[in-house]
């Protein structure tokens, strides 16, 4: 290893220590001026759209004011803010690297619970399902306001339809927070950049590591060498926790955007969203109680699960179950030991706090990448002309 590598080894990883636990006020200040390099950078190479900008923000603040006048116009921006905040929730689920907040576990899934319990409540699907949203989400005991009761017309498919246009957002959403890994790796190679993801995963490989990760990263790529586009569809269309390794490759292969994103978006917002939206709602229905307390009933038979919970049987799980679905529809304490509803709060409350952890910490590394790359320039360009002076 020269010196070069040797120097750029010491500082990536040096790098990689850079966090909010080990060095606070360091992190944030990097944090800080690494958000203001984003803004001014996003303010600059859009300027000529910054007019365009103003006029959108102010049309939208004047119809947010006059929007209760009108009922048509209220109506519209209803459907424009739950556009952006399932968007939004879903660009979240995905950014960062494996540290993304989980907004399908935080919000989509209780957003399509309260759908089911209310088709059910109501007998009905005559209900605004919209409003579950900002300053307006459900909570334990409550449904949405029944507009006609006891239509008796809910069918899995009307369910479906009802509830997929949330998922496909989100999805949507989804995909796009995977485009920063892809965009960063794909210009870093176009420049011929020293990109640090990808070369900390091909170098796990080189250097042979044998575990289960460093084997899920080898054939990961090699799959998506082997196949491309077709390889991106197949590894969104299922819950995958390294697909921020897919984007990473496929831009430092240096796949065309459209072969990248289009394969993405079908398979997060169209294929998998479906598959989930269906277990969901046969999770969440009490018409399939039965096939449900079936399955458990199978799947103790089969796992050894009694040498680890000796009182575990059907009975127990189906009354825990009633229990918890007892608090979610009536938000009523039962006399349970194990809290649902305030493990969860807890969940969520670590989960939104992790999230916003490894994001200042990744934006406080970048700039310092950038600081260990002026660095690794001002040096070894100052020992280029150093050895030249010399052989003169």
């Amino acid at each position: 290893m020269d010196s070069y590598e040797r120097k750029k080894k010491e500082l990536y990883l040096k790098r990689k220590e850079l966090n909010i636990y080990y060095h606070p006020l360091k992190t944030i200040k990097l944090f800080f001026l690494e958000l203001r390099n984003i803004i001014l950078n996003i303010y600059k190479k859009n300027r000529k759209y910054n007019k365009i900008v103003l006029l959108v923000i102010s049309i939208i603040l004047l119809l947010l004011k006059i929007r209760h006048k009108h009922a048509y116009l209220d109506n519209l921006i209803i459907y424009v803010e739950v556009i952006i905040w399932w968007l939004l929730l879903g660009v979240l689920s995905s950014v960062g690297l494996g540290c993304g907040m989980h907004s399908g576990v935080l919000f989509l899934f209780p957003h399509i619970y309260f759908i089911c319990s209310t088709s059910e409540y109501c007998n009905s699907l005559n209900f605004d399902s919209r409003i579950n949203m900002w300053k307006s989400l459900l909570t334990t005991g409550n449904y949405f306001e029944c507009i006609s009761k006891g239509d008796g017309n809910v069918t899995l498919f009307k369910l479906f339809m009802k509830i997929y246009p949330y998922c496909f957002i989100w999805g949507i959403g989804t995909a796009l927070g995977e485009l920063p890994p892809y965009m960063t790796s794909f210009y870093a190679s176009k420049a011929k950049l020293y990109d640090d993801d990808y070369e900390e995963f091909e170098k796990d490989i080189k250097e042979g590591k044998r575990n289960i990760v460093t084997s899920m990263k080898k054939w990961m790529i090699d799959f998506i060498k082997k196949y491309g586009s077709i390889s991106v569809f197949l590894l969104s269309c299922w819950p995958n926790i390294m697909f921020d390794l897919c984007g990473i490759c496929c831009g430092h292969f240096l796949m065309p955007f459209e072969k990248f994103f289009i394969p993405l978006v079908l398979g997060k917002a169209v294929v998998k969203t479906i598959f989930q939206t269906l277990f969901l709602i046969f999770i969440f229905s009490n018409n399939y109680k039965e096939m449900q307390l079936s399955i458990l009933k199978k799947a103790l038979s089969i796992l050894p699960l009694h040498r680890l919970f000796p009182n575990l049987n059907m009975a127990n799980i189906e009354s825990f179950i009633d229990k918890q679905i007892s608090v979610l529809k009536y938000g009523k304490k039962t006399k349970s030991k194990i809290n649902f509803m305030f493990l969860f709060n807890i969940f969520f409350f670590l989960v939104i706090i992790f999230f916003f952890i490894s994001c200042i910490n990744q934006i406080a590394q970048k700039y310092q990448k950038n600081l260990d790359e002026k660095e690794l320039k001002r040096l070894f360009n100052k020992d280029k002309i150093t050895r030249e002076k010399k052989n003169k």
